[in-house]
């Protein structure tokens, strides 16, 4: 039997697109992911293994990234301005976590 992809799957698809300015602080993009996804009541945000915002037992160490840019956040290990990241989303009302391709984009 040969099994399909869903590109609209949270799991094995692409992951829901999203632009942000590079100057948006994680606090922000955490209100716009809310206002975009109604499930979401309390998310925790990563890119790959890395944790930028989590609730729970790491909610005070990651604090402080809420108030930090994403320019700053996601900025590549070689200092060089990432242009976007893939997020991971996790909230207790999500059955698996959300893909998020953020894309940062500067005002024209």
């Amino acid at each position: 039997m040969k099994y399909d992809r869903d590109a609209g799957c949270q799991i094995c698809g692409a992951g829901e697109s999203l632009e942000a300015s590079p100057s948006t602080t994680l606090a922000e993009l955490l209100d716009i992911l809310i206002a975009r996804f109604p499930t979401l009541t309390a998310p925790s945000i990563g890119v790959g293994a890395r944790q930028l915002y989590a609730r729970g037992i790491f909610e005070e160490e990651t604090r402080p990234n809420l108030g930090r840019s994403l320019a700053e956040l996601l900025k590549a290990d070689d200092g060089e301005e990432a242009q976007g990241a893939l997020l991971v989303v996790n909230d207790k009302r999500l059955v698996s976590p959300l893909r998020v391709r953020l894309s940062l984009v500067h005002a024209m």
